[in-house]
């Protein structure tokens, strides 16, 4: 039987909703890391053009949701699915990243219906959508000379969530095999280590022992989660 102190314990299954015409994919590590405090990020979509200027088609480990080029498409699109998500009985907190106070209306109506919702968004988000919210997280901006380390860093970040969602799902607190987290990660976010300079899914976490344990070498090793 689970005790009342473990189900606590147990992190809330989040659904993470960008708005990607308000939002730049430069800002993806920072959305991630907060998102991620929050719960565990079950789908984390990202509703705009394809075709528009914030680049989230190259950014990898989220869905992106073409919502075409009208006014407030994005906006009406992420409401929709927001709404079908509370209704489904699998999500339990919601965090919307935008600066946009067009999603007051839905924050209000999903906690109305008793969800927590963390809004994510910049300095020029306004007091209205920040209010309609449980909490706000406000996102910095970079300053141009640091864009390429922080370019690395947001995709270090990026990688580090994804790996730790793979983790929680997959190993039932056993850890997961190696081998196994580098099929995972090339199956659900089209991810290979080999393109990156540590070359080895071993090496890569070896690199992060603030993060994850290790067993030692071999077919059977497991990672986990600290």
């Amino acid at each position: 039987m689970i005790s009342n102190s473990n189900i606590s314990k147990i992190p809330q299954r989040v659904a993470l909703l960008i708005d990607g015409e308000n939002i730049s994919s430069a800002l993806a590590g920072q959305v991630l890391e907060q998102a991620g405090k929050f719960g565990t990020l079950v789908v984390k979509p990202v509703y705009g053009d394809v075709c528009g200027p914030q680049n989230w088609s190259s950014t990898s480990g989220f869905k992106l949701v073409h919502s075409g080029s009208g006014k407030n498409s994005a906006d009406i699109l992420l409401s929709i699915e927001a709404t079908d998500l509370a209704h489904g009985g699998v999500i339990e907190r919601f965090a919307i990243a935008t600066s946009d106070s067009d999603f007051c209306h839905i924050s209000h109506h999903l906690r109305e219906r008793g969800f927590e919702v963390l809004g994510i968004g910049e300095h020029k988000a306004p007091d209205s959508f920040r209010k309609s919210c449980s909490e706000f997280v406000e996102l910095f901006s970079k300053k141009p000379e640091q864009s390429n380390v922080d370019t690395e860093e947001q995709s270090d970040l990026l990688l580090d969530q994804n790996i730790r969602q793979v983790i929680k799902s997959n190993s039932n607190g056993q850890g997961l095999r190696i081998t196994v987290l580098g099929v995972k990660m090339h199956s659900q976010f089209d991810i290979k280590i080999s393109k990156r300079k540590e070359k080895t899914w071993r090496a890569y976490l070896k690199a992060r022992p603030d993060q994850f344990n290790l067993d030692p070498r071999g077919p059977e090793a497991r990672v986990r989660l600290k």
